[in-house]
Formats: C-alpha cells, structure tokens, sequence
C-alpha cells in the first residue's frame, strides 16, 4: 500500500472517532477487520498516524483556528503531516492527488496552511495548546504538577512502552526473558517491579508461545508496584473490589501461591468474562468471580470485616493513561470526573465496612488529578477515625516522599497511576 493510501485509511480511520467518541482502540481494531486487505505493516503505519494526531490534537486545533479552518480529519492530518511531519506542498500534492485510493486534492486554505504555518507564532498557543490536553483541566493539572507541568504532559504526551508481569506460578524472569529470546523477542528488566520485563521493538505478543502458555500478561510497571505494595499473602482472604478485566488480580494471586481466598467484583459482566479466561490462562485456582450491581450490592453487605485485604481500582478520569489513550483526554468532560469523586468516596466508605479489624484497604486509581486522589484520601481519613495511613515513603523511599504515591510517566517511567494504603486499627 503506497503511503497516500495509509493517509487517506487513516483520515477515514479517524473520522470514525471523531464522530462516535468510542476509544480508539476498539475503533482501528473494527476497522481493520473490516477492511482485511489492509496488510500489518501498513496496519502499523496508519495506527501511527491516527495516534499522533489524537495526541497532538490541540495544537492541530490552534493552528486550524488561525486559518479559519473547521475541524475535520481531513483537515487535522493535513495539519500533522506539514506542522510536525514537516512534510511541503510538493510533496503534500502527491499525497492527496485525488487517485482512487488516495484523499482528494488540497485547496482553499489547506493550501494556505500547508504554505504559510510558519509565519504562525507559537508563543500565541496556551498552555493546553502547546501541551496538548483540555483547557478546563488547566487548574487541575497546576495543582498537580506544579512547576512540572510542562515535563509532565510531554512525557504524557508519548507513546507508551510495551511491559509485561511474569507469571511467578509458571515461571521465573530469567527463564521468561531466555524463553522470549528463542522467539525473537528481545526484552529488558524493569528497573523498579522484580516481576517485570519491558518489550524491545514492535512484537506480536499475544501470538507467543510464553503467552498462550500463561507465563507472562502484559501490564505496565506502575501497575505492577500497586499489587506489589497491596502486600497480599498465602492464606489471606482478598477482595479485589473493582476487578475490571482482572491485571491487579491476577498480579496478588500470583502472590498467595494457590493458598487463600481471592474474590472478584465488577459491574461489568462482559469485563469479568475476560479476567475468567484470563485466570485459566495463568493456572490460577483460588480465584471466584462475581458480578455485582454497585458498590452497595447486597452481597457485599453480607462480607463485613472479613477480608485482610481490599484492593479498590476505583473507576477514575484515566489522567494517567493518556499516553495509551491519548483520544479519552478529548472525550472527558467535568461534570463526568465530578460525579467520579462521588462514586470512589462511595465504594472507599463500602469497603471500610468489608475490611477486618488490622486489615487494608489499598485505593487506586490511574489518575493524576489530586480531587481523585490526596483529596479523596484525606476526606475518608477524616470521616474514619478507625483507619490510618500506611506511610509508602518507608516502603518505597526512591518512588515517593509522601504517605502515598503518586506515579507519572516523566519520574517513573509508567502510567500515572496512584495508590493509598488505609489500614483499620
């Protein structure tokens, strides 16, 4: 497939997110099986181009503003391709010339852009334009990063690397990364997670051996550190209250060595259906699963003060995912992350009921907004005189010099996630 061809799918690719507002993920993955002939590297190469546009959105926006441009998908990569591309007009005629698989030809003021954005002052663009993330999170991401700001949504702002978690039941890390090897995949230890390898290069994972074989789940090293620091044993009794598609769990059952009890919840039936397959994958057998319909559900009601510890991956804005997500930024709106705050004070006060005396709740989420994390802490702290702070900083005196922890991708090098340990005295 020649490159003006990759545009124009791309440009089609991206129209579809711009109108739906669905993750973008599951729209290229759609669109592909739509479109079969569409081969894996050219694949690769329009993904590519979907994703940076998404990422670098705003400042696209700015520059389509300043020449009276609407906008369109069309009108937003023609926008990459000259302003980050740095690709001229001659070379921007041949790509959108009109054949039958490429876009049709540039006019108006796509050619005006194409010519003149240099003339364009980029000192005008604000500081959601120039770092690319909604302006009515300004205040929020002040408040979070501080004089950061600008490290931090740049290295939010790029693309993620691939991490994977060693499945300790099966295997061990030297063996995985020997095994990997002998199927061409090149791998490094993480720095901060022991049970953890990052990705070298492009690969097909899911088509391993060692995946099908259950020794390795992809999940980022941030992710990692929580079910680390969640300090779950053989034999204890665990709820993993928000379970999702099952990553945090299946990291504490590799850690209770089969002894024990690990119990699941989400409200999500479809989502539990996947973390299903992938328990049987990893040779987990003292896991159970079980749909409920919120965080008031009557069987948790009938848990009271049983479990030793409760993890909480509380449903959060994803701040701290934009680099895998870069599209769920655009689609984030205020009044949405408002009613959030509500709904994670709600399950925290849910699980103080669920935890035994000595026991922790450990609370997460992958944001980076502080109303979803410090301020939630200390609200239940104030409202819960019978739980207390595990200080994280004696744990991890290099991640952090708080009681909790707040990673992001330009100090720590994974996703933005948060995690507080409350322990009931």
């Amino acid at each position: 497939m020649q490159y003006k061809a990759q545009v124009n799918e791309a440009i089609k690719i991206l129209g579809n997110i711009l109108e739906v507002k669905k993750p973008a993920d599951r729209i290229i993955s759609f669109y592909f099986k739509q479109h079969r002939f569409i081969g894996s590297k050219d694949k690769a190469i329009i993904s590519s181009l979907v994703y940076a546009v998404l990422r670098n959105r705003a400042t696209l926006e700015f520059y389509l503003n300043k020449f009276k441009m609407g906008l369109t998908a069309r009108k937003l990569v023609i926008a990459y391709l000259a302003i980050h591309e740095h690709k001229k007009l001659p070379e921007m005629t041949k790509i959108f010339d009109g054949d039958m698989y490429a876009a049709r030809n540039l006019k108006g003021t796509e050619l005006d852009l194409i010519r003149d954005h240099k003339n364009i002052d980029p000192l005008e663009m604000s500081k959601a334009e120039k770092l690319n993330f909604p302006e009515w999170l300004t205040a929020d991401l002040e408040e979070a990063f501080g004089d950061n700001l600008a490290t931090e949504m740049m290295a939010l702002n790029q693309q993620a690397t691939t991490t994977i978690r060693v499945n300790m039941l099966k295997t061990t890390r030297a063996k995985l990364k020997a095994d990997l090897k002998d199927e061409d995949i090149k791998t490094k230890k993480t720095k901060i997670s022991p049970f953890g390898l990052t990705i070298e290069g492009k690969n097909n994972l899911f088509a391993s051996q060692c995946f099908k074989k259950g020794y390795f789940e992809v999940q980022d090293e941030g992710s990692q550190i929580l079910s680390i620091l969640a300090n779950t044993k053989p034999k204890q009794k665990v709820l993993d209250m928000c379970c999702g598609a099952g990553g945090k769990l299946l990291a504490m059952a590799a850690t209770m060595e089969h002894k024990g009890s690990l119990i699941g919840t989400d409200v999500n039936e479809k989502r539990l259906f996947e973390t299903k397959k992938r328990l049987k994958r990893a040779g987990i057998s003292n896991a159970m699963l079980k749909v409920i319909s919120s965080e008031n559900d009557k069987y948790l009601k009938r848990q009271a003060d049983r479990f030793d510890t409760i993890f909480v991956d509380a449903p959060c804005s994803g701040t701290g995912t934009w680099r895998r997500n870069p599209d769920s930024k655009w689609n984030l709106e205020s009044e949405f992350v408002e009613q959030l705050t509500v709904t994670q004070a709600s399950i925290l006060k849910s699980a103080s009921n669920l935890v035994k005396s000595g026991g922790t709740i450990a609370y997460a989420t992958c944001s980076v907004l502080r109303k979803e994390n410090h301020d939630q802490v200390e609200k239940f702290l104030s409202e819960h005189e019978n739980f207390e702070l595990v200080d994280i900083s004696e744990i991890y005196p290099d991640l952090t010099s708080e009681k909790v922890l707040q990673m992001s991708p330009a100090k720590h090098k994974c996703d933005g996630f948060f995690i507080a340990l409350l322990k009931r005295k």
